[in-house]
C-alpha cells in the first residue's frame, strides 16, 4: 500500500531495490494496462511489477555503501595457456572465489601472483587452493577459492594474476578494484 502521493515526470519509471515499479504519466491522467482497472484522471497508475534478478553492482557503488558484502569484480583476462573463469567475487578481505578457472598448466614456473601496479615477477605468490605454494597443474571449469596470507587484504594489492616467473610472462589476471567493502576474514 502506498502512504504518500509520488509526483513523477511523463513516462517516468521507479525503482525500488530489486523490484521495478512501471508507472506511466500522460496529460490529464493516466496510461492504463490491460490488466488494471479503469484509473481516475490525476492518479498515478502502477502498469507493471517486474520482479528482477540481483544485479552485478559497481564495486564503486558499493564503496559508498557502509554494509560490508561480497563483490563481483569480474572475470579473469586470459592472455596466454588458455587461462580464463566466470565470475570472480572477493568475498572477505582475504579470500577470493573463482568460478569455472581454466589454465592449460603448460607454464614451467608459473603461481598465482598478487602485487601493486601491473602484474609483474616481483609480485608476491600466493598460496593455491590447496594452501600450497606449487608450480600450478592445470584447471579445467574448476571452482577455487584463494586465501592471502595473514599480513594482506585485497585493499593492498592491484591485482591477481597467474604469472610465469621464470620468463617474466603474465598468463592472465583481475584486476582488484579500489574502495571496495567487504566483510573482515573470520
Amino acid at each position: 500500500m502506498l502512504s504518500s502521493l509520488l509526483l513523477l515526470p511523463r513516462g517516468a519509471v521507479l525503482a525500488v531495490g530489486v523490484a521495478l515499479l512501471v508507472a506511466v504519466v500522460v496529460d490529464g491522467g493516466v496510461r492504463r494496462s490491460p490488466r488494471a482497472a479503469k484509473p481516475q484522471h490525476h492518479q498515478l497508475l502502477i502498469t507493471e511489477y517486474v520482479s528482477l534478478p540481483q544485479p552485478a553492482v559497481s564495486p564503486l557503488l558499493l564503496a559508498a555503501s557502509p554494509i560490508a558484502t561480497p563483490v563481483i569484480i569480474g572475470q579473469f583476462t586470459g592472455l596466454a595457456h588458455k587461462v580464463s573463469s566466470g565470475t570472480v567475487t572477493i568475498k572477505d578481505s582475504r579470500t577470493i572465489s573463482i568460478k569455472n578457472f581454466n589454465y592449460d598448466g603448460a607454464g614451467p614456473d608459473a603461481y598465482f601472483l598478487v602485487g601493486t601496479g601491473e602484474p609483474n615477477a616481483q609480485g608476491r605468490k600466493i598460496p593455491n587452493e590447496n594452501g600450497g605454494y606449487e608450480v600450478l597443474e592445470g584447471y579445467e571449469n574448476q571452482d577455487i577459492e584463494l586465501l592471502l596470507p595473514a599480513d594482506l587484504t585485497w585493499k593492498d594489492v592491484d591485482y591477481l594474476s597467474v604469472y610465469c616467473i621464470s620468463f617474466h610472462h603474465n598468463f592472465g589476471y583481475i584486476q582488484i578494484p579500489k574502495g571496495i567493502n567487504v566483510p573482515e576474514y573470520q
